[in-house]
């Protein structure tokens, strides 16, 4: 496979034996038309170098010589199935460090953030499909099934360092059904029900894999639910929610109901 740059899905992929093929082949412009990736697993199979370049199809990204030499030398000094780093933002001239968090055994959020550019151990890509089986067909799908699947065998690691910049003019957020940015939130929006699904579905079977797994309980709690003081209980999170939990609270505060409630902040 030569070095042409793909789009799967949100993402543009190429393919690298060290950085300066890296560098060589890196989108100049992230509005270009790219060869689609259809059938993710084959595609994959078919790479020879060692690495593969994954970037946000959405992002203008910026990355040095030196860095991406930075990115290789931890990849093959520590045989790691992925390597993604810190990243500085720049809005209109403002850089601003973005820092990530270390990926964890229990790091299963579909959502979890690796930035908008990483690096892929093609060894680790491959050894995955052969062990866990092919992808499914979305991209978004698949690449949370890839990354689990070779999360089993190989280390995700991050660099504490900030190794590239990214432009915020072609960022994209998540919407709600209301038009309001609100990322934090989209996965419960009822226009992502079928998709949250499919995320639960490969989620589960990668607990199954890996012997993790909890089958829900079926018994019927003893309490008589007449003996609770309180019969329901609003749960209100508060991490990045400033702007709206005095909202949250005076709905929960105004809610009519004929049994007694609690509210927890």
């Amino acid at each position: 496979m030569n070095t042409s740059v793909y789009q799967w899905g949100r993402f543009l992929l190429w393919a690298a034996a060290d950085e300066e093929q890296a560098a060589a082949a890196w989108p100049a412009d992230v509005q270009t038309t790219h060869k689609k990736v259809l059938r993710s697993s084959l595609f994959f199979n078919k790479i020879s170098s060692d690495y593969l370049l994954v970037m946000d199809a959405a992002t203008d990204v910026s990355c040095d010589l030196r860095a991406l030499r930075r990115l290789v030398a931890v990849a093959r000094d520590t045989g790691a199935g992925m390597i993604y780093s810190d990243y500085f933002d720049n809005r209109d001239g403002h850089f601003t460090g973005h820092p990530l968090n270390d990926y964890q055994p229990g790091s299963l959020s579909d959502n979890f953030n690796f930035g908008p550019f990483f690096m892929l151990s093609t060894a680790a890509i491959q050894f995955a499909l052969q062990k866990y089986g092919t992808l499914p067909f979305d991209p978004d799908e698949a690449f949370y099934d890839l990354r689990l699947k070779i999360s089993i065998d190989y280390h995700l690691i991050h660099i504490p360092e900030f190794l590239y910049t990214v432009s915020a003019k072609k960022r994209k957020n998540a919407k709600t059904a209301g038009g309001k940015t609100d990322a934090l939130f989209a996965y419960v929006a009822r226009e992502n029900v079928v998709r949250q699904k499919k995320m639960e579905m490969i989620a589960t079977r990668h607990l199954k894999r890996i012997g993790a797994h909890l089958s829900a309980p079926t018994g019927l709690a003893d309490k008589n639910p007449e003996d609770l003081l309180w019969k329901a209980s609003i749960v209100i999170p508060v991490l990045n929610r400033k702007k709206t939990i005095a909202d949250a609270l005076t709905s929960a505060l105004g809610q009519k109901t004929d049994f007694p409630f609690n509210i927890l902040v």
